[in-house]
């Protein structure tokens, strides 16, 4: 719904979503949300930092979606 569509910008782009400054990569968006375990530059798995958790909106929905494809028997 469009009411929904609203809460999940507000949610994503609300200023204390925390944001990874990615601009010194040459091939990357300057700006990313990233959720998670702590991914390096060099695409390893930080050791010792807590994963990030995605905001709830945002996670009732990927569950839906994830929920949806295993309905229709899709595969990721």
């Amino acid at each position: 719904s469009a009411t929904e569509e609203q809460a999940l910008v507000a949610e994503l782009l609300a200023p204390s979503r925390p944001r990874l400054d990615k601009a010194h990569l040459r091939f990357s968006n300057t700006v990313q949300q990233e959720y998670g375990p702590r991914i390096s530059d060099a695409m390893e798995v930080v050791e010792g930092a807590p994963p990030l958790s995605m905001p709830l909106l945002t996670a009732k929905l990927a569950a839906r979606v994830a929920s949806e494809a295993d309905r229709l028997g899709l595969q990721a």
